[in-house]
């Protein structure tokens, strides 16, 4: 993945975090407290280096509340205000970053910057406006202390594994962070009946009786139906043989790996999908590897020279696809964890 391209997905995910804890207190405007909340979350350095000081999401969270209360105090407003609600991002519209919001993106991506989770979180911290600065006193951490933290961490080499590409085969790895424990997220990702938690594309799931009462075993299969509308309220129009998906489990070590093959029983030609997610312990949660891959399934047989202009032709767009895709799943992962 090209600099701009690491850096325009690093913005999409700390963009689309930052509006989803906006969304929880019911606001369209995304400011400086939920682009800090996005970069507790991020999976690059300046989310470690925010997580191993103590400015985690939870923590985070509170501390903004509170500074916002003694904001209002000080107009002489006191008065609670509603609790915060579920993520509700996907189902709404109409949001926005406000101008100093925008003012911080467009400041880590000048003189020669890169954008990404790093120069943000430097551009950050050094905002006059004194919010981030006031969050991170409650928090007993400072701006100039997290910067220390931050070369530090940027002056180890990064290690480079770009996923391995086969004929005829699309994939994508990226790692993601969840705010929860080990044991939490494995009992959501481990239970077949718990995916239309984090996949979008899945509906509900038919648990065989045969399987009930033991443990999951590789080559068990379940089926599950295609979900009838996205989370904005569209219909999703999908043809006949798509509405059914078969699920597989491929591979499974406890508290470690998982891997589900989703394929179209109706529709054996079309491509599979297969979904490896493992786990890491890390400090404020868990650290996720996803590789998403789609897979083809069909039998057909192209001649070289018209699978070779396919692949040039249809490569980039199919590839943006898989990213976004495992993008979504990471996102739907973790979103299960902060939407409480």
């Amino acid at each position: 993945m090209s600099k701009f391209t690491a850096a325009a997905a690093t913005m999409h995910t700390l963009s689309l975090a930052g509006m989803e804890e906006a969304s929880r207190l019911g606001l369209r405007n995304a400011d400086l407290e939920h682009l800090l909340l996005a970069l507790t979350m991020s999976e690059h350095d300046a989310g470690k280096v925010l997580r191993g000081s103590g400015v985690t999401l939870e923590a985070t969270r509170a501390a903004v509340a509170e500074q916002h209360a003694e904001q209002l105090r000080a107009l002489g407003v006191d008065h609670e205000p509603p609790p915060p609600g579920p993520i509700v991002f996907h189902e709404t519209g109409g949001y926005e970053w406000t101008e100093r919001a925008l003012e911080v993106w467009k400041r880590a991506s000048k003189n020669g910057l890169s954008g990404d989770a790093s120069a943000v979180l430097r551009a950050l911290l050094e905002e006059p406006s004194g919010l981030i600065s006031a969050v991170l006193e409650r928090l007993q951490v400072g701006p100039e202390e997290l910067l220390a933290r931050l070369d530090s961490a940027e002056r180890i080499p990064a290690f480079k594994d770009a996923p391995k590409q086969t004929p005829g085969r699309y994939s994508r790895s990226l790692e993601s962070f969840v705010p929860a424990s080990v044991e939490s997220v494995w009992a959501l990702l481990a239970d077949p009946a718990r995916m239309p938690e984090w996949d979008p594309l899945v509906g509900a799931v038919d648990l065989p009786a045969e399987l009930a009462g033991r443990g999951l075993r590789v080559g068990d299969t379940w089926e599950a139906d295609a979900v009838t509308h996205f989370p904005d309220g569209k219909p999703n129009r999908q043809p006949p043989e798509r509405r059914r998906t078969r699920i597989e489990l491929l591979a499974f070590d406890e508290f470690e790996l998982v891997s589900w093959r989703l394929s179209f029983p109706d529709a054996p030609a079309l491509n599979s999908r297969r979904i490896t997610v493992a786990l890491e312990p890390a400090a404020g949660g868990t650290q996720l590897g996803v590789i998403f891959e789609w897979v083809p399934t069909s039998e057909r047989r192209r001649v070289p020279i018209v699978r070779q202009l396919q692949r040039f032709l249809l490569g980039p767009a199919t590839r943006f696809a898989v990213w976004m895709q495992a993008s979504q799943v990471s996102g739907g992962i973790s979103r299960v964890f902060r939407s409480s």
